[in-house]
């Protein structure tokens, strides 16, 4: 349908005729040409500019009117009749080989001045009837050139048109400094239609959007939901059992090393309110309390002083009491392996403890008490492979492998033997093959860096061994290493307390 004529009516010619110099010269200002002001009979009704909207067929239908330019009200720049509703305005362009589709009639006016033929809706960036997709999508080079002024707002809609319209491809202008947004401002820095052209050949389709979206996407922060160290701050995300409407509910809260607690509960909403991105939640339901919330309290209400020293010298009290080792330097370091526990994340890489000693010698319980102490402590016994590689995953935590003879045999336990071989550097990962509900496998990487605690007879091979701090335990000559653990058998959640709370007081110091 070429529309090269609209029927004529009263209204329009009327206020057509009473357009006055002041509002043509504005207009002009604008870069719309006097052959387009004419041609579209943009009018004056006394009050307001008048654009006559017309249908498909030609036949007028409404006035959009904008605000007197020397009006300073804080009257809307922008109205309509009541009675109206959304239409196209531009549907002579309909055949057109190329048209841009612009967000308000005068940036429509301006493109039509440069020779470029332009439609817009009459209701604003986001009102877009599904009607016109029918029309637009015949159009074989259809563009959309939306302001700027609110990017992410604009950004929505852009896509939004993209989807409907999968062909169409999009006009940045994003590169307009401050104070311009739309392609009228374009135009008034004295831009021909040739450099308008130069936009439209670098136009980007939305599989363009898209793969920039990922490409800021990847650039932007994301924290771990267990222990993480970025932008100066630190979080440790505890798991908390809420009551509501007498239902049980496992949600989350990160405690920050400013001292607040971050609700997360939902990946999107907590997103939305301090932009970090968080990939999932742990998959582990009942997630057992390491942190208690009473000491939680103690440290967001500043009633906890954290004393480098005693924390060191009471975790070094625990293994005196419980263990028997060869040397007395093992004393102090086992103590700076479980604190380092709580923020190795920072470290490039972080060694494993192995245990060490004929029986009876105390290295099961050494080591249990290690993992007791340490980060997330988790020993091995119990759980399947799968459940191993998404347990380091998502807790990233202190892992205690007890019995581990068969370490030395490489045809055993391989799942096991790839996590350790791997799992000393940041950024280790082991590609491992899952089984899909639909009963097919796929692969995927699991993340396995975290602290590793080792308790064996036999030793170990020569590649496991070169990742590991050997500590060798001796059978107990009197009282000490002879004391049975137990979960009561000391304050546990006090010393893994002092460990959160070096942790996020101390975490830059010792990057540094």
């Amino acid at each position: 349908m070429q529309m090269q004529n609209f029927i004529i009516n009263d209204s329009v010619e009327k206020y057509h005729k009473a357009l006055p110099e002041r509002i043509r010269a504005y207009l002009n200002q604008r870069c719309i040409l006097n052959e387009i002001i004419d041609k579209f009979k943009i009018g004056w009704n006394g009050n307001a500019i008048t654009i006559p909207i017309y249908d498909r067929n030609g036949e007028f239908l409404f006035f959009k009117y904008r605000k007197d330019p020397e009006d300073e009200s804080d009257k809307a720049k922008y109205w309509y009749d009541s009675g109206t509703s959304t239409e196209l305005y531009g549907w002579e362009n309909i055949d057109e080989q190329f048209v841009v589709f612009c967000e308000g009639e005068l940036d429509r006016l301006a493109l039509e001045s440069k020779g470029i033929p332009a439609i817009t809706g009459t209701s604003g960036v986001g009102t877009f009837k599904e009607e016109w997709v029918k029309y637009l999508e015949n159009i074989p080079n259809l563009y959309v050139c939306y302001d700027k002024d609110d990017i992410k707002e604009g950004m929505k809609n852009t896509k939004k048109f993209l989807e409907k319209l999968p062909l169409s491809k999009y006009i940045s202008l994003a590169f307009l400094g401050d104070g311009k947004k739309d392609i009228t401002d374009f135009f008034m820095l004295d831009k021909t239609k040739e450099d308008f052209l130069k936009l439209v050949r670098k136009a980007q389709s939305l599989d363009d959007l898209k793969f920039l979206d990922y490409l800021s996407f990847s650039e932007e922060s994301f924290l771990h939901p267990s222990q993480d160290f970025i932008n100066n701050r630190g979080y440790f995300t505890i798991p908390m059992t809420e009551y509501k409407d007498n239902k049980r509910k496992q949600i989350y809260y990160m405690v920050t090393s400013e001292r607040k607690l971050l609700r997360l509960e939902n990946e999107e909403e907590f997103y939305k309110k301090y932009k970090f991105h968080i990939n999932h939640l742990p998959a582990i339901q009942n997630q057992k309390t390491r942190w208690l919330n009473n000491l939680i309290v103690e440290f967001i209400r500043d009633e906890y002083t954290v004393n480098p020293k005693n924390i060191f010298n009471n975790i070094k009290n625990i293994y005196q009491k419980y263990s028997e080792m060869k040397e007395e330097g093992w004393y102090d370091i086992l103590p700076l392996f479980v604190i380092g526990s709580y923020f190795y994340i920072i470290f490039e890489t972080f060694p494993y403890i192995a245990f060490e000693g004929i029986k009876n010698t105390g290295k099961s319980k050494t080591a249990r008490i290690t993992i007791r102490m340490s980060f997330n402590g988790m020993l091995t016994t119990g759980l399947s492979d799968a459940n191993l590689f998404r347990i380091i995953e998502d807790l990233r935590c202190a892992l205690g492998i007890d019995e581990a003879e068969e370490l030395r045999d490489k045809e055993k336990n391989q799942s096991l033997r790839a996590i350790l071989n791997a799992g000393y550097s940041k950024g280790a990962e082991v590609l491992r093959q899952e089984k899909t509900n639909k009963g097919t496998f796929e692969s995927r990487y699991f993340n396995v860096y975290s602290p590793k605690v080792i308790a064996n007879t036999r030793g170990l091979e020569d590649t496991l061994e070169s990742r590991t701090v050997k500590v060798v335990m001796l059978r107990a000559k009197g009282e000490r290493g002879t004391i049975l653990d137990s979960e009561s058998s000391d304050n546990w959640p006090e010393i893994r307390h002092s460990c959160y709370c070096f942790a996020l007081t101390y975490f830059k110091e010792i990057r540094e």
